[in-house]
């Protein structure tokens, strides 16, 4: 074999293990959350997973690197962390989740006690992120009615988009009672196969959604197959903003108190 081919047989090798040290790196950085895992978890799989999801966010933040947080089935509220696992009376203004620079939040794994804890579906196995801080929200029959509901009045924001390059997959968005909803948009962020059902922005204010306000315009929010039902609010009862994305979303049986309906 000459050397012209030994030279492009490690030429090749050497390009292989850079895209194999790119992909192992991209994944190193995985966090674990279940809610059905033992207090005082790390994050680094499945049998040590964090309970609640305000913790692995936390430690996202530290690493300043590309995140991925991978949450099993189970309710997620803002207002539980390690050392603080309820509400009791705090302000619900304090409590939201935070996605910051290349964040992502993959719903729908099976999880602890599973047979195989990665399995993931996001129909069979539910991942809700609830501002419904006390868990006595009424169903909601009509969403009109959620504005002056008092079983609501506990509940909080559920989560705002601060960084850029996040992503939100297969998870569930409700029970928000807040000035802008459930989700508030301040960065890039992509949000695939979600479902927003039950919030309610609840003053009126330009740019007030029941379920996803955008406090910015820019071109880098895409929201797909999305579905938006039953929420309300001022502007636009599910959505609000401009310069964004829509690929296959659903709505249905969204209010505004002012315009818009749907979005």
């Amino acid at each position: 074999m000459g050397n012209d081919m030994i030279s492009k047989k490690r030429a090749t090798l050497l390009g292989v293990a850079v895209v194999l040290a790119v992909a192992c790196s991209a994944w190193s950085n995985v966090i674990y959350v279940d809610d059905d895992a033992a207090v005082g978890g790390d994050g680094t799989s499945w049998a040590t997973a964090h309970r609640w999801l305000q913790d692995a966010l936390t430690e996202a933040r530290w690493t300043g690197a590309p995140v991925e947080i991978r949450i099993a089935q189970g309710t997620y509220k803002p207002d539980q962390w390690w050392a603080y696992p309820g509400r009791a009376g705090n302000d619900r203004s304090e409590h939201f989740f935070r996605l910051d620079n290349d964040m992502s939040l993959l719903g729908g794994y099976a999880g602890i006690g599973a047979n195989d804890p990665n399995r993931r579906d996001a129909e069979a196995y539910k991942t809700v992120f609830s501002g419904d801080l006390l868990g006595n929200d009424a169903p909601v029959t009509d969403a009109a009615q959620m504005r002056d509901d008092p079983t609501r009045e506990d509940n909080s924001p559920v989560m705002c988009v601060y960084g850029e390059g996040s992503r939100l997959n297969g998870c569930i968005i409700t029970g928000a009672h807040w000035a802008f909803g459930a989700l508030e948009i301040r960065g890039g962020v992509t949000v695939t196969n979600c479902t927003f059902s039950a919030n309610c922005g609840d003053i009126q204010y330009p740019g007030c959604s029941g379920a996803v306000s955008l406090q910015t315009s820019r071109t880098d929010i895409v929201f797909e197959r999305c579905t938006f039902t039953r929420n309300a609010g001022h502007l636009g009862g599910a959505l609000a903003g401009h310069d964004l994305a829509l690929d296959n979303c659903r709505f249905a049986e969204n209010y505004a108190w002012g315009k818009g309906g749907g979005a």
